[in-house]
């Protein structure tokens, strides 16, 4: 439970999704071919539906026919057309992320990193101190604060934090 509670903090840290799960984004059209996902990397694209207008019916776009996907960074490009310009006209259903808990898939920096600082948590209630104090995990309460984290998982969360464009 803590190293789940690890992996959520160094993905709210770094604004990334290292665990794989499944995403749910909806967006404004803007006019121009290319959308940039939230998350990536893009593992799969279950759904991409657009309306032309708020009230529109929104339409199914297909994959390889309507729109094609850079998976690593998470962009969108459509083939033919542009998205149109609205509020909210865009619903992308995707799984992101490198792989899951554990797997090989999951940057090994990030792992080593996400590990040490559960070993740094252990090891701070074994002496006594309190490394935790509000995030629930059962009847434990705890919070990760990123000035707790070993400067190693500094570095690690600093290398993978993205950064405003």
């Amino acid at each position: 439970q803590i190293a789940d509670a690890v992996s959520e903090r160094i993905e709210e840290l770094t604004q990334r999704i290292f665990v794989t799960r499944t995403k749910t984004e909806i967006r404004d059209g803007h006019g121009r071919r290319i959308l940039y996902l939230h998350w990536f990397p893009v593992v799969t694209m279950t759904s991409l539906n657009v309306k032309d207008s708020p009230d529109a019916t929104a339409v199914a776009w297909v994959e390889s026919t309507d729109y094609d996907v850079n998976k690593a960074i998470g962009a969108i490009r459509a083939r033919s057309q542009v998205f149109p310009r609205s509020f909210q006209n865009v619903t992308a259903v995707y799984t992101a992320g490198f792989g899951t808990q554990g797997n090989a898939a999951v940057p090994q920096d990030v792992g080593e990193a996400g590990l040490e600082w559960v070993k740094a948590i252990l090891d701070e209630k074994r002496g006594g101190a309190t490394a935790m104090s509000s995030v629930s995990i059962g009847p434990i309460s705890l919070v990760l604060k990123p000035d707790f984290a070993p400067a190693a998982v500094r570095r690690v969360i600093e290398q993978w934090t993205r950064k405003a464009a």
